[in-house]
Order: C-alpha cells, then sequence, then structure tokens
C-alpha cells in the first residue's frame, strides 16, 4: 500500500521550494548541525564495510556522511524530491527507495547491520509495526538509532495516547504536524520488538551553535528537546 499521500507532513516534504531551504538549512544550522544531529552520530558503531539502512533520509547529509565512513548504505524516504535531493549529495552511490515508514518496509530480512532512523518517527502513526520492521531487516547484534522529540520539553503535555498537533517552524514559516506521545509509547514498541535500549542521550548544543543562532543556543542550553536513543536486536 502507498500510503504517502496521506502520511503526516508528506505534502510539505514534497514541496519542492521546503525541500531546498530544508536541505540547505540542514547543513549548519543549531538544531540539527550543532544539537541533534552530533549526538545520533555519536551512538553509531565505526560503519567501515557495515551494511546501514537510513531510514527517512531528507535530502541525504547523513547519508552522505555515512558513505564517507565506509559503509554500504541503503537510504528511503517518502518524499521523491528529498531523495532527488539525496540522490545528487550521494553521487549516485547509495541506494535509494521511495519508501513510506507507516508500511512495511521493501527490504529483505536479517540484511543490516545499522539502521539510522532520527527525527522521523513522529510522523509515523504505528511504532509497533515500524519497529517489528527494524527488528526484522537487522541481523543478530544489530543497532538501531533513532531520535525523536523530548517528552519533556517545554509545552509539551505528555498524552496518555498520541495525538496529532501542529509545531510552528518560525524559520520556514510553516506548521507540521506531528504525533505528540508519551516516552511510554515510544519505549513500549521499541522493547515489545525485541530491542535492548543501550543508550539514551539528552543532547546538548554544540559551542558552535552559540554563533550560529545565539537565540536557539540560550534556548538549547536550558531546555530539553530532542531525545537521542540506541538500541541494540537481541
Amino acid at each position: 500500500m502507498d500510503s504517502s499521500s496521506t502520511s503526516l507532513s508528506h505534502a510539505i516534504y514534497s514541496d519542492p521550494a521546503f525541500v531546498k531551504q530544508y536541505a540547505a538549512s540542514i547543513k549548519d544550522n543549531a538544531w540539527n548541525a550543532y544539537y541533534e544531529r552530533p549526538a545520533s552520530l555519536s551512538l553509531l558503531p565505526p560503519l567501515q564495510g557495515l551494511d546501514v539502512f537510513d531510514a527517512g533520509c531528507g535530502p541525504g547529509l547523513t547519508t552522505r556522511m555515512m558513505l564517507e565512513a565506509g559503509a554500504n548504505v541503503t537510504a528511503a524516504d517518502y518524499s521523491e524530491q528529498m531523495l532527488q535531493t539525496a540522490r545528487e549529495t550521494t553521487d549516485g552511490a547509495v541506494t535509494f527507495l521511495i519508501q513510506d515508514l507507516n508500511d512495511p518496509l521493501a527490504l529483505p530480512d536479517g540484511g543490516f547491520d545499522v539502521v539510522y532512523c532520527t527525527l522521523v518517527i513522529h510522523y509515523v502513526d504505528d511504532l509497533y509495526l515500524l519497529f517489528n520492521e527494524f527488528w526484522r531487516i537487522l541481523r543478530p547484534g544489530g543497532i538501531l538509532v533513532f531520535s525523536t522529540d523530548h517528552p519533556g520539553r517545554p509545552g509539551f503535555s505528555e498524552p496518555e495516547r498520541k495525538q496529532v498537533t501542529e509545531v510552528e517552524w518560525s524559520s520556514y514559516n510553516i506548521r507540521m504536524k506531528v504525533y505528540e506521545r508519551s516516552w511510554k509509547e515510544v519505549e513500549d514498541p521499541c522493547l515489545a520488538a525485541g530491542f535492548h535500549i543501550e543508550r539514551m542521550l539528552e543532547p546538548r548544543p554544540d559551542q558552535a551553535a552559540e554563533e550560529a543562532d545565539p537565540e536557539a543556543y540560550a534556548y538549547l542550553s536550558q531546555n530539553k528537546h530532542f531525545i537521542c536513543v540506541r538500541a541494540v536486536k537481541g
């Protein structure tokens, strides 16, 4: 089933103007380049020779980083516009799939050593399906690294059940629809799939963020906003 036409925020991520702006921004902005991305990447093992699935790769910036670290990378996104940018970013050295993570993955059992899925699961409806699929495609002892909105961030109500909310991205002048979840609603499906959560990071912004965006640096220095997780297939 192709549910991309109705999946959360698909229309925004398929807008060519937004894709261009987003791809340029995340290279060196405070939120991504100097906060979430260094934390998530630090949870990866040495990648030389490993088979990696970049789930929700966006414009391919981390895809290229993993490729340069020696990984064999397969990457997927539900936006063809994002994949076009990712292909250009990686010079055709990566296998790309158009894939909505709300659907079963079009990938073989046990084909990967690592799954990398950052700032994506808050767009996915059924985390039991998603984590089961990640477990299925990983080899024994395989590693899942993911990040998402921190359940303790300012203004978050921690609902008993997931709910759709709109988050203002002021620098893009848009309101992005995401699922709000309690931590339990993230942890339970991860554990139920058979993963062991090995490490959790509540990032601190790099000092370079202060020069890139003093306002964002001040906020991120005082508030939790994302959480980064490393889980291992049991």
